[in-house]
């Protein structure tokens, strides 16, 4: 179910723009999933690497929560974990206009990010 509202929110087919300039803003949606908090975060971009040939991979890391609070977000101490290895993310991934973490949805216990990719080499889909 929540694939698909995120993929209502991206309906629309890409740009076939030859620059795509991703280092932008970031969307903020907040609301509930089964019941427990979720925020999501959405490049604003993002809505033209969907469905870009350029892009045909998805990739998705999710990382459980070491520490989090009773409604399954993640304490402040976990939050700043959590940044740092998206940092380290963005740095392996988005170099060379490779790839582009454009989603990254926190609930239930841990936090997942969504990166479209040019290829799946280096990928271990397990």
């Amino acid at each position: 179910m929540l694939w698909n509202i995120i993929n209502k929110l991206f309906r629309s087919k890409a740009t076939n723009s030859d620059h795509i300039h991703v280092k932008g803003m970031w969307s903020v949606l907040q609301g509930n999933h089964n019941g427990k908090p979720i925020l999501i975060r959405l490049r604003t971009i993002a809505k033209e690497l969907v469905g870009d040939k350029r892009y045909p991979y998805r990739v998705r890391i999710a990382m459980p929560f070491n520490h989090q609070d009773k409604k399954g977000m993640p304490t402040s101490e976990e939050n700043q974990h959590l940044d740092s290895i998206e940092d380290e993310i963005g740095r392996l991934f988005e170099d060379n206009n490779e790839a582009y973490i454009c989603i990254i949805i926190t609930t239930g216990g841990m936090r997942e990010f969504v990166i479209y990719r040019t290829k799946n080499e280096g990928i271990d889909p397990k």
